[in-house]
């Protein structure tokens, strides 16, 4: 699930390029290419769509976070090169190669032992 055009759920802007353009002011294609990959959402906004925005951050999408309207967070998809091991995980013992401990003493009578103690 991605996020609608920049121009959907901010139509101001497609007229307000078109007119730019028509009249020989166009913004530097960096600035577009951002403004267009990179939706802002509010601090609330993260805390209650968590899940889907993570979501979108997997597939992705770029988020900016504001906090009353000023960006203070960036969440931004990690690359492949990113995601490098520092120190593999250990594996776990196999217990079940291990030889069976047989008690001379069954488990009722250690348990009525314990309990006579009360």
């Amino acid at each position: 699930m991605g996020a609608p055009p920049f121009s959907v759920w901010r139509p101001d802007f497609a007229q307000k390029r078109a007119k730019a353009s028509s009249q020989g002011r166009t913004r530097d294609k960096c600035y577009n290419v951002l403004r267009w990959s990179m939706r802002t959402i509010s601090q609330r906004e993260l805390r209650n769509d968590n899940a889907a925005i993570v979501r979108s951050v997997e597939e992705g999408e770029s988020f900016t976070v504001t906090r009353r309207g000023v960006p203070v967070a960036r969440l931004v998809p990690i690359s492949d090169d990113a995601l490098h091991c520092e120190r593999p995980a250990k594996t776990r013992p196999a217990y079940s190669s291990w030889p069976r401990l047989r008690l001379n003493t069954s488990t009722s009578e250690i348990l009525d032992d314990l309990r006579g103690d009360r």
